[in-house]
C-alpha cells in the first residue's frame, strides 16, 4: 500500500469546514491502549471549542481496527475509491466524517472507553 494518496472526496463534501484526520502510528506495544482513542478524544476537545471546526473528517479502509470504535462514536461511512490508477488496494477506502453536532456525544463515549487507559498511564496534556 501506498500511503499518502488521494481520495476521492464526495461533492456533497466540498463545503464542509472541516478538521481531517488521517492514521495516527502506536508503537506496536501500545497497540489495543486506547492511545488512539485518547488523541481523538483530544482533538474532539479541542474542536468543540472552535466554532470554526464544523465537522471532522477522514479516510481510512474498510477493515481498519479502529472503524469499530469510529462508527460506535458516531462517524459517518461513505464508499469512495483512490484517485490512482497504479494502486490497487485489497481493502474497500471510506471517507468518514462527522458533523459538529456529534462532537459532545463522541467526547461522552471516549470518555467510558478512555478508563482503563486513565488507570494503567498518566496522561499529560489534559484539556
Amino acid at each position: 500500500m501506498i500511503l499518502n494518496q488521494p481520495f476521492h472526496v464526495p461533492k456533497e463534501f466540498n463545503e464542509f469546514e472541516t478538521l481531517y484526520l488521517s492514521k495516527a502510528a502506536t508503537l506496536k506495544e501500545y497497540r489495543n491502549s486506547g492511545i488512539n482513542s485518547y488523541l481523538r478524544w483530544l482533538i474532539l476537545k479541542i474542536a468543540i471549542t472552535d466554532n470554526s471546526v464544523q465537522s471532522l473528517s477522514g479516510s481510512a479502509y474498510g477493515s481498519a481496527p479502529r472503524m469499530n470504535v469510529l462508527k460506535r462514536i458516531g462517524y459517518n461511512i461513505v464508499d469512495t475509491h483512490v484517485v490512482d490508477d497504479y494502486l490497487l488496494s485489497q481493502d474497500n477506502p471510506v471517507f468518514i466524517w462527522m458533523r459538529r453536532i456529534q462532537f459532545e456525544s463522541a467526547i461522552n463515549q471516549l470518555n467510558n472507553d478512555l478508563v482503563e487507559l486513565r488507570n494503567n498511564y498518566k496522561l499529560i496534556n489534559k484539556i
